[in-house]
């Protein structure tokens, strides 16, 4: 009874943990921005806690008469702040800016981590004691680790499957951000009661003195090279999410569904993985040349799913061409897709953490710290793994080739566990898996890599122009392409006509788009008297901001939140007259929104021209509370705000 109620329990709180980082990851989003490096600060703030929590509950785990009471009483405690961080994320701007003030560069991205900190560092800390605490409540002999720990870690995969795909396509747009949260603080409260439920019954675990000789450590001897891998895995999987994110987005659409989509799919597999991997672990011989086999095949599933990505855009054709096609049927299909380039992988990383758990704890009374650190020290690389995917790889390898690095990373780690297996395991098989290893590294680094034109070439907008693509799918010129540190930027060229693409998508046209571009540029240095200090939002071709500088102001800031995309506007130097060359202009890589609420300037014209609402992070610009925050920042006596509303993709409600 107490292990069914426990296991009911984590699977809750998987649906609640989810969908609670998937809320308070916009708060915060809104609240110190959206870029790639506020976005990866509030991702490292979140695992910094968890990794905290599950090392502070580790010790305290093995010392608990009934762990799974105390379990509950941390649910609580879950749910009653997190009821609060949303309310701390509001008070964020004004206590942000009476503090640091307008800062930039290190100093602002520090500040951002050390905001986040603050306001996530009591509910995740409590969150990553959760493990290791219910892991000592339901695990009643050392040779039940594997079976029990793994049991525990995909059911709460399951639920947080279960809460990203609730909070992501049904509960953020139907019921708003603190809707959201306020589910998510039902389901903990649930989760508690259970558990406190559970807990209340029976007699109180036994608490063992542990052995004077046994108390300094609490992995087996021999496996600490086992734990080190957990960092490497840890930090690998971190990097094939955002990277996978990156890629698979660009290819299918980067909207927040998209987005839930590939969330959805990657969960699943670790789900499947630690499911498969309870039922074996403990009867595994060798758990070393299991992990290695582990290892190996999820280096060569994460080659398969780069592989695939080049294919995803042939294949979503048939999809979005199709007359019948609907909107749930664009997600069900956007999910396939994902899962098919993830779900391989994902399945083999998922056994990962429960093969590693069981071969390194040591005695049954020291379980709940061996898990408490196991579990901190893989967190922690995945911190590692999330800032170096942003930060390293993008910039030096890109996308693709970070991520093949990424799928290297865990081929080596078998190899380096071929030569630490158990002494009675054949020689012969070490070293037919090591052969095998270096056969994977010769395919991984020999694989002709993707072609640039197919993977952006946004067929998830051939539903608009069916008639155009539905002849002969032909690939444009790609003169010029970048991954950045938020988006992928192409500039495409087919009979003398360019544009610019962010993320496949188009964002500005040589021809078609120019009448739009110039007049959103020029309409408001027309009609205000005397502009001398505009504010552009979006670059786009360059054309826009190039049209406000013909209107003689003293100062522009071109804000944009991808430093790629002003060096993709150079190659329409001839329709924008090289607004950089400009010493009037000031460009800013920032999102508009914060850039705004950062801001002490009075503007006399603001020009917002972001993308299309439904792409990811576009949507804050076209919100009630931005266009109050644009209203205080335009001169009150004649300001001008001039917004390119795209009504033909907004619902008549909107």
């Amino acid at each position: 009874m107490t292990r069914l109620l426990a296991r009911l329990a984590f699977f809750l709180s998987g649906v609640a943990g989810l969908t609670f980082e998937l809320v308070w990851t916009r708060h915060l989003g809104l609240a110190i921005g959206a870029t790639s490096v506020a976005i990866a600060t509030i991702t490292a703030a979140y695992m910094g806690g968890i990794a905290l929590g599950s090392h502070l509950g580790g010790r305290i785990a093995d010392r608990l008469k009934r762990p799974l009471a105390a379990y509950g009483l941390l649910e609580l405690a879950i749910a009653m702040v997190g009821i609060a961080v949303p309310y701390f994320a509001l008070a964020i701007p004004g206590v942000d800016a009476a503090l640091f003030g307008e800062v930039s560069g290190f100093t602002r991205a520090l500040t951002r981590f050390l905001v986040a900190v603050v306001v996530l560092i009591v509910p995740t800390t409590l969150m990553g004691a959760t493990l290791p605490i219910l892991a000592r409540a339901v695990t009643e002999r050392l040779g039940t680790v594997g079976r029990e720990i793994g049991t525990l870690y995909a059911i709460n995969l399951a639920g947080a499957v279960i809460g990203a795909a609730l909070a992501g396509f049904y509960f953020i747009p139907t019921l708003g951000r603190n809707g959201t949260n306020a589910i998510a603080v039902g389901i903990d409260v649930l989760v508690g009661l259970i558990a406190l439920y559970g807990g209340s019954k029976g007699a109180p675990s036994e608490v063992k003195p542990v052995d004077p000789l046994m108390s300094s450590t609490s992995i087996r001897a021999g496996s600490r090279d086992i734990v080190g891998l957990l960092a490497v895995t840890g930090a690998s999987a971190m990097a094939l999410q955002v990277l996978w994110t990156r890629a698979i987005s660009t290819a299918i659409g980067p909207s927040t569904y998209a987005f839930s989509a590939i969330v959805c799919a990657y969960l699943s597999g670790l789900a499947i993985g630690g499911a498969i991997a309870s039922r074996i672990a403990d009867g595994t011989k060798s758990l070393r040349f299991a992990l290695a086999c582990v290892l190996l095949a999820t280096g060569l599933a994460a080659m398969f799913g780069i592989a695939i990505v080049d294919d995803l855009p042939s294949v979503l054709r048939t999809v979005v061409l199709d007359k019948d096609l609907t909107i749930r049927g664009l997600f069900a299909s956007e999910f396939g897709l994902a899962a098919l380039c993830l779900m391989p992988a994902t399945i083999a990383m998922g056994a990962i953490f429960p093969l590693s758990i069981t071969a390194v704890i040591g005695s049954k009374e020291k379980l709940g710290s061996a898990v408490g650190i196991a579990y901190a020290i893989n967190t922690v690389g995945a911190i590692v793994g999330s800032f170096a995917s942003v930060f390293v790889l993008i910039p030096t390898l890109g996308i693709e080739r970070g991520m093949r690095f990424a799928a290297l990373l865990y081929v080596i780690a078998a190899l380096v566990l071929c030569f630490r297996v158990e002494s009675f395991v054949p020689k012969e098989r070490s070293r037919t898996l090591a052969a095998a290893c270096g056969l994977a590294v010769a395919v991984i680094l020999a694989w002709h890599g993707w072609d640039i034109a197919r993977w952006t070439a946004g067929v998830y907008r051939l539903s608009m122009t069916r008639e155009y693509y539905s002849k002969d799918f032909k690939m444009a010129e790609v003169l010029f392409h970048a991954d950045g540190l938020s988006s992928t930027v192409t500039v495409e060229s087919e009979d003398d006509v360019r544009w610019i693409k962010v993320d496949g998508k188009v964002d500005g046209s040589s021809v078609g788009d120019m009448p739009t571009q110039i007049l959103s540029g020029l309409l408001p240095m027309m009609f205000h008297p005397a502009p001398k200090n505009v504010a552009v939002i979006g670059c786009g071709t360059g054309v826009t901001v190039g049209g406000a500088l013909q209107g003689e102001p003293e100062y522009v800031t071109l804000i944009d939140i991808e430093r790629e995309v002003v060096i993709g506007a150079h190659f329409f130097a001839g329709e924008n007259h090289a607004p950089w060359s400009d010493p009037r202009l000031t460009i800013v890589e920032d999102d508009g929104r914060n850039f705004l609420r950062r801001s002490k300037t009075a503007f006399d014209v603001i020009v917002s021209e972001p993308s299309n609402p439904w792409m990811a992070g576009a949507a804050s610009l076209f919100t009630k509370e931005f266009f109050t925050l644009a209203a205080k920042h335009i001169d009150p006596d004649h300001g001008l705000f001039l917004q390119w509303l795209l009504i033909y993709e907004l619902a008549p409600e909107r």
